[in-house]
C-alpha cells in the first residue's frame, strides 16, 4: 500500500545546541487528542459516582458538585464534546490528502508482535523494527472504534429514554445502562493500566510523553522507537544526522571510547590523522545515516569510504560552525564529505563538490 509522503518540515531545530526533533503529530491531530483526553477525564470523574452512587466517596464527590443533577449535566456535556471530537477525527481522516494508510493493519504487525514476544522473553536479541506505528499503536487505535460505538449508542438510549422506548422494547433501558457503565469501566481500566504504561510510563517517555502537546519527538528517541520511518525521513529530506553534541546524546548512546581523539592523534600530521580517522569509519557509528538500517542506533558505513588525500584536503576547507577553526574533510562516502574539527571535536557533513571556504 502507498505510504503518506514525508514532508521536509517534519524535522525541526528547536533552538541552538538543544538538539533536533521530528514532528510526529500535526496541530489538528494534537487538538483531537486533547479533546478526547479532556472529555474522557470529565466523563470518568462524573460517571463513576453515578454508577457507584451508594458509596460514601460518591456521596462526598457529588456534594462537591452540589448535587447529582449537576454531575449528570456535566457528564452529558462532556459526552457531547467527545462525540464532536470523534466526528472531527473521522472528517480529518476522510478529507486529508494524501490519504494515510500508515494505521491500517498489515501482516507485518503480526511478525512484529512475534518478534517483540521473542525479544521480551530473551529468545532473540533483535527487537522489532517499527515503521510509523507499532502494532501496539494500531491495536489501541482500532479498539477505540467498537468501544466508542457501544458507549455512544447506549448513551443515546439513556439520554433519550422516551424516544428510545418508542422504537425499542422497554427492557433495552436497563440493558443499555449495564452495557454503558460496564463498557466505561473497561475503557477506564484500559486507559489507566495499558495505554498510560506504554504511552507515558515506558523508558522513552516517563513520566509524560510531551509529544501529545508539542507534536515533536526527539531524534534519538525516534531512531530507537521507529527506526524504519526515521531512515525514510532522513533519506527523503536529504538531511545529515546531527553530531553527538547537537543531538545531546544520552549516556547510554555516548561516544565510544575507541572514537575519542587522543593526545597522540592530535600530534600527528594531517595525512596520518586522516588515514586513522577514515579507518575508524569502518566501524558502525550511530551518527552516520547512509541507508535504511536494520538495527536501532547502528548504521553501517560502506566500505567505499576512502581517506581524503592532502591535496584534496587543501582544495576544500571550511570554517567549523562551532569554533570557526579552519578544517579539512577526512573522508568521502557516497558523495558526502565528512569533517571533524580538531579544536572542538564537532563532526558534520556536506555534499561532496559544494563550494566551501
Amino acid at each position: 500500500m502507498p505510504s503518506r509522503t514525508v514532508m521536509p518540515s517534519r524535522i525541526v531545530i528547536e533552538e541552538p545546541r538543544t538538539g533536533m526533533s521530528i514532528t510526529r503529530f500535526d496541530v489538528q491531530q494534537r487538538a483531537q487528542h486533547i479533546l478526547i483526553i479532556a472529555s474522557f477525564f470529565v466523563l470518568a470523574i462524573t460517571g463513576l459516582p453515578l454508577k457507584y452512587s451508594d458509596r460514601a466517596a460518591s456521596e462526598w464527590w457529588m456534594a462537591v458538585w452540589h448535587g447529582v443533577d449537576n454531575v449528570r449535566t456535566v457528564h452529558h456535556y462532556a459526552a457531547w464534546v467527545m462525540i464532536a471530537a470523534c466526528a472531527y477525527h473521522l472528517m480529518y481522516i476522510l478529507v486529508s490528502r494524501p490519504f494515510s494508510t500508515a494505521m491500517l493493519p498489515r501482516f507485518q504487525d503480526v511478525k512484529d508482535f512475534v518478534q517483540d514476544m521473542k525479544h521480551t522473553l530473551h529468545m532473540s536479541k533483535e527487537p522489532p523494527q517499527y515503521d510509523r506505528y507499532s502494532y501496539r499503536n494500531k491495536a489501541a487505535y482500532w479498539l477505540v472504534y467498537p468501544g466508542a460505538t457501544v458507549i455512544i449508542a447506549t448513551g443515546f438510549i439513556l439520554l433519550y429514554p422516551t424516544g428510545a422506548t418508542s422504537l425499542l422494547p422497554g427492557w433495552t433501558l436497563p440493558l443499555a445502562l449495564i452495557i454503558h457503565s460496564d463498557a466505561a469501566i473497561l475503557a477506564i481500566g484500559w486507559i489507566a493500566m495499558v495505554h498510560m504504561y506504554f504511552a507515558h510510563f515506558s523508558r522513552h517517555t516517563i513520566p509524560f510523553d510531551k509529544s501529545v502537546l508539542t507534536g515533536r519527538v526527539p531524534v534519538e528517541r525516534y531512531k530507537e522507537e521507529f527506526p524504519l520511518e526515521y531512515a525514510r525521513i532522513v533519506a527523503v529530506e536529504g538531511l545529515p544526522v546531527p553530531s553527538a553534541r547537537e543531538m545531546k546524546q544520552p549516556e547510554w548512546d555516548a561516544r565510544p571510547e575507541w572514537e575519542e581523539q587522543t593526545e597522540f592523534e592530535e600530534s600527528l600530521d594531517e595525512a596520518e590523522s586522516a588515514t586513522i580517522m577514515s579507518s575508524r569509519l569502518e566501524r558502525p557509528r550511530s551518527r552516520l545515516v547512509e541507508q535504511p538500517f536494520a538495527k536501532p542506533y547502528v548504521l553501517p558505513v560502506l566500505s567505499s569510504s576512502v581517506p581524503v588525500t592532502s591535496e584534496k584536503s587543501e582544495m576544500r576547507t571550511m570554517a567549523c560552525p562551532e569554533c570557526s577553526t579552519a578544517v579539512h574533510p577526512f573522508a568521502v562516502m557516497n558523495e558526502t564529505e565528512q569533517y571533524r574539527c580538531k579544536n572542538c571535536g564537532m563532526v558534520y557533513y556536506t555534499p561532496a563538490g559544494c563550494e566551501t571556504s
